[in-house]
């Protein structure tokens, strides 16, 4: 059974950046590469998009960003983690907890920000609904201040490929 944990939580397992002092990264703006990916963390071939980001924003920001560069909807639960190649996970952030023994310690996607995980070349898995199992690599390609026309963030740009279908055989479902 998925439950949600209180938004009041503490984490304490990750330095957590007090909204007051989020303010300083405000103006970090982090350039992300998104592919879509096969389970094995293949991407040669899978469409991509790149999404320029505040470093101040937290990973749920990035979790609803890159669900809406590819046109999903935003209707499951998702972690990111640095387990690209399935051999070793040192990084997790999570939206949720399983159970009452599971370790509520762990970092929670609200509580952690961009800046705080991505430097450059830095990769991570985004795995979005865990029944379809749809895999995202993200690599951070550039740290930057924001230009002088960019004004509004998140945003996606230099979109390749068509996005695949997030209910391709719900159809059939029916």
């Amino acid at each position: 059974m998925f439950r949600f944990r209180e938004q009041n939580y503490i984490n304490n397992a990750q330095p957590i950046f007090p909204k007051k002092d989020r303010g300083k990264y405000k103006n970090d703006i982090h350039i992300l590469r998104v592919w879509a990916s096969d389970w094995d963390g293949h991407t040669r071939g899978f469409p991509t998009r790149d999404i320029g980001i505040r470093g101040s924003s937290n990973l749920d920001k990035l979790a609803e960003m890159v669900t809406t560069a590819f046109d999903f909807d935003m209707d499951h639960l998702y972690d990111f983690s640095d387990n690209i190649k399935r051999n070793k996970v040192t990084e997790k952030y999570k939206i949720y907890f399983e159970d009452e023994d599971e370790d509520i310690n762990a970092p929670y996607t609200d509580n952690i920000i961009i800046s705080q995980i991505f430097d450059i070349k830095k990769k991570m898995i985004f795995l979005f609904d865990y029944g379809d199992m749809w895999y995202f690599v993200i690599q951070c390609k550039e740290i930057r201040e924001p230009r002088k026309s960019e004004n509004k963030f998140p945003y996606a740009f230099n979109i390749k490929g068509e996005a695949p279908e997030q209910y391709s055989d719900y159809e059939d479902y029916e």
